[in-house]
């Protein structure tokens, strides 16, 4: 989870990671996720609304960052 403002507009959002088990909780001490999605949160003084999300991702999202990859700020 990263908690910042990530697009500088003074707002703190919220990034979390949600991997997507296939298995459905068949099985109770395995998990198998095929994929997953990021998500983007923002407080709106009630409770934390979603801004976007990312598209599937395949497999597992362990970590990620948020990075400035043209360096234009």
């Amino acid at each position: 989870m990263l908690i910042a403002d990530v697009n500088h507009d003074n707002i703190v959002e919220v990034l979390i990671p949600k991997n997507i088990s296939k298995t459905m909780n068949l099985l109770p001490k395995f998990r198998l996720y095929e994929t997953s999605e990021i998500y983007n949160l923002q407080w709106d003084g009630i409770n934390l609304s979603e801004n976007w999300r990312s598209r599937l991702i395949e497999g597992y999202t362990a970590d990620f960052q948020v990075k400035d990859i043209d360096s234009d700020g």
